[in-house]
């Protein structure tokens, strides 16, 4: 099912680190500590689940892996994107903007559970398996997620 990988261990320290800030600035709860808290829940939950990928023994265990990491992935561009209009105190100017990129996530995370449109596989590689994209829909949320970015 799992074995040790050394590939893991770098995610899996970093995505403890990243979620151990976050939950730290929650004591003062501005909305910009919110906003830099679900921008941390995030990347920890793509880089935790990641972890598992890697350590993962079989491409289905992987496959199941690699969605979850999806349920945050498309999240984390709209999770910066919201911090920084916090950060700069320009919430009501891009309240709009951040409300489309969050939708998009949610879209995106939808589409990757009940489909195949954007992630079709995984493939083993010698640091472990790594999810296999498809280009049509893959191109589409690449430029969402780096246009909020």
């Amino acid at each position: 099912m799992y074995a040790f990988s050394p590939h893991a261990i770098p995610p899996a320290l970093t995505s403890l680190a990243v979620i151990a800030f976050g939950i730290g600035l929650l004591r003062r709860p501005t909305r910009v500590h919110r906003a830099f808290a679900m921008m941390t829940a995030t990347v920890a939950i793509w880089l935790g689940a990641f972890a598992f990928v890697y350590s993962s023994q079989s491409a289905s265990i992987a496959y199941f892996w690699v969605k979850a990491a999806y349920l945050a992935v498309p999240a984390i561009a709209p999770a910066v994107y919201q911090l920084s209009v916090e950060m700069l105190r320009i919430h009501e100017q891009r309240r709009n903007a951040v409300r489309l990129g969050w939708a998009s996530a949610g879209v995106a995370t939808i589409l990757v559970w009940t489909s195949s449109l954007l992630i079709d596989g995984v493939e083993r590689f010698s640091w472990g398996f790594y999810p296999r994209y498809t280009v049509p829909f893959s191109f589409g949320f690449l430029l969402i997620f780096f246009g909020y970015l």
